[in-house]
């Protein structure tokens, strides 16, 4: 006759268990209504080991088990960004016929080198009127 081991969620041993995923639920819904998510999943795996131990009463051997959890939960989070760029570039192929993106603006240098020019132009300016 096999002997019948009774174990369900509502076991005083999965107490634990249970607690820890009823406040997964709640931080799940929480995320989901904090991103905007419409929807979300929660999973709750439980394993066990069986090992023989000495009853400390009896001295005989028993089998005793170590229970493990683990509890997890994903809200899906979408991001996306767009925008249009308008430039001052356009295409146009180089020596060996490859497309290159060209830009029309002016690099860093230039920029600093019309600021001089302007500065020296200014400068002779007031050097003339004084």
């Amino acid at each position: 006759m096999k002997k019948r081991c009774e174990l369900s969620l509502d076991h005083p041993v999965l107490a634990q268990a249970k607690l820890v995923m009823d406040n997964c639920l709640n931080a799940m819904v929480s995320k989901a209504i904090e991103t905007g998510s419409m929807e979300g999943t929660a999973t709750l795996k439980i394993g066990m080991e069986i090992e023989d131990a000495l009853d400390k009463q009896t001295g005989e051997i028993i089998k005793k088990p170590t229970i493990k959890f683990k509890v997890g939960w994903a809200v899906p989070i979408k991001n996306s960004a767009e925008g249009k760029l308008i430039t001052d570039s356009h295409l146009a192929r180089d020596n060996d016929g490859d497309w290159r993106l060209i830009n029309n603006q002016l690099s860093v240098e230039d920029i600093l080198a019309e600021i001089d020019t302007a500065a020296e132009q200014l400068g002779a300016k007031m050097t003339a009127q004084e």
